[in-house]
């Protein structure tokens, strides 16, 4: 078992490269909102738990989410792991290391300048009706500001992708995870991958250096 950590600004293209990466490699992903809203729905003991934070207004807890994670990764077994969303802070990334000791096989950090970001984030738009996501450049509606399988149902601008909001969000992004990209840095487990392009190129990126990373980990040492 490997675990290999998505990690880039809101933005940067984690949710799309992560589903590719998972379809082209065989892995299993591990998405920590896409978890925290599986639980909360079947109504598990941990979903209950969640429910009940988010219930009172609160963040769920570091705990929390390591008991999630774990529970995620446990029950995969021996499949190679993609994690995204996890670690956000440096504790988090201490704890994923105490209980997966020498398990991260790397950290891809998809890099996107901030001006392109916002571009990204203020430009998408969502049907409230069947939660499809547009762009009004990229990935504009056939009818402008109308949602194509949802007939009369209007495409909404959500409230954290107005571009203050995106600031506050970048700003914040940054402040609480430029010390786990050092963290991993330290270790040597952090590669930057430019994350402008089509997804293609981009998940081209990537998969040349996961590969060359797993080149490297399978070449038998020559012993003297």
């Amino acid at each position: 078992m490997k675990l290999w950590i998505l990690f880039g600004p809101p933005g940067a293209g984690k949710g799309t490269q992560g589903d590719l990466l998972k379809e082209r490699h065989q892995m299993c992903k591990l998405s920590t909102g896409d978890m925290l809203r599986r639980h909360i729905q079947t109504g598990t003991p941990l979903g209950k738990k969640i429910q009940s934070v988010v219930d009172a207004g609160h963040l769920v807890s570091d705990e929390i989410l390591l008991e999630l994670v774990r529970g995620g990764i446990e029950e995969a077994g021996d499949q190679e792991i993609l994690l995204d969303g996890y670690p956000r802070n440096v504790a988090q990334a201490e704890a994923l290391d105490t209980f997966f000791p020498a398990q991260v096989g790397a950290v891809f950090h998809l890099v996107v300048d901030e001006a392109a970001l916002i571009e990204r984030l203020s430009g998408r738009r969502l049907c409230p009706t069947c939660k499809r996501i547009y762009h009004v450049v990229t990935h504009p509606p056939k009818i402008s500001g109308s949602c194509d399988d949802c007939p009369g149902s209007a495409l909404v601008q959500r409230e954290d992708d107005r571009e203050d909001r995106i600031r506050v969000r970048l700003a914040i992004y940054e402040r609480e995870t430029a010390p786990v990209r050092d963290f991993y840095r330290k270790q040597g487990l952090c590669y930057d991958v430019q994350a402008d392009g089509s997804v293609e190129t981009v998940c081209s990126r990537l998969t040349d250096i996961w590969e060359k990373i797993q080149s490297v980990a399978n070449t038998p040492r020559q012993t003297e």
